[in-house]
Formats: C-alpha cells, sequence, structure tokens
C-alpha cells in the first residue's frame, strides 16, 4: 500500500505535468476497496485532490509560463528526474527523491533565483543557503530545504 499516494504523485501526476501535460486523470481500479465502481465516499481520495491542487498552485501561483516551455530531462544530472525548461529564462526542475543534483544551463552565463516547492503539502516557495545558481554549463542546486530525501520542486527564474 502507499497511503500517501507518493508513486502517483510522482510519476502520474508530476510525471504529466513536467512533460508538458495540461491535466491528469486519476483511476482507482475495480480490484480495490472503494474501487470506481464501488466508492461511495469520495473522501477515501482526499490526499489525491489535496495533492492535484497542490500541483496547479504551484503552476498558477508561481506565474510558470508553461506554454514557453518543453520538457528536457536531458539537463538534469539525476536519473528519473524531470525538468520543464524555457531555456534561458525558467527551469522547473523536480527531484523524485529529493537529494543534491546538477543543471545544465548552457552557455548563457545568467544568473537565476533559486527556490523550493514541496508538493506533497503545498505552500509557499522555500529557500536554502543556495539562493541563487548562476555559471555555465552544469551547477549545483544544492539540497532541498528539508526533508532532503523526498521529493521536491526547484524552480530558477533568470534575475534581471
Amino acid at each position: 500500500e502507499d497511503p500517501e499516494h507518493n508513486d502517483a504523485r510522482k510519476n502520474g501526476l508530476w510525471g504529466a505535468m513536467m512533460a508538458g501535460a495540461w491535466g491528469t486523470e486519476w483511476y482507482f481500479g475495480y480490484k480495490h476497496p472503494h474501487s470506481d465502481l464501488s466508492c461511495q465516499d469520495f473522501r477515501s481520495r482526499d490526499l489525491f485532490w489535496d495533492q492535484g491542487r497542490f500541483c496547479l498552485e504551484f503552476f498558477k501561483n508561481n506565474k510558470v509560463p508553461v506554454w514557453e516551455m518543453e520538457a528536457n530531462d536531458a539537463l538534469i544530472s539525476s536519473d528519473g528526474d524531470y525538468v520543464l525548461a524555457d531555456p534561458g529564462n525558467t527551469y522547473v526542475v523536480y527531484l523524485k527523491n529529493g537529494g543534491e543534483s546538477t543543471l545544465d544551463l548552457g552557455q548563457n552565463g545568467f544568473t537565476y533565483e533559486l527556490k523550493w516547492y514541496n508538493p506533497r503539502k503545498g505552500g509557499e516557495l522555500q529557500q536554502t543557503k543556495v539562493k541563487s545558481v548562476s555559471g555555465n554549463g552544469k551547477q549545483s542546486l544544492g539540497l532541498p530545504p528539508k526533508e532532503k530525501k523526498q521529493d521536491w520542486v526547484a524552480l530558477l527564474v533568470k534575475k534581471n
């Protein structure tokens, strides 16, 4: 069992959104208690609805220009993580298992403000000691603010 729906959040919800999808659909199966066919109390799905809302709020509240971005997972050094990028302007990095990773910023030499988002609980963006990232090529994002082995979203926006 996965009561926090970690697999669905990491691979279904964020996997789809970071690939450029405009939404997802939850299928709860027919062989489980409270299946699609027998569910009478949708409170059993409460955490799914929250996680979907947190994902949408991240993109909306931070004015992430998804219509100008493309999936480019080759930019991140860690296997299985996701990058949605408008190179030279905005990068969204989804780290499935937290940890430290490097992001290839290309050869533009710009400086990017770095903030973190908790996809499990939503809320405001958070900062760490690494408040900005600059330079050419692969640059370290540092570690997420807390629960460093959980999934996190890093938002990098070019400074003016």
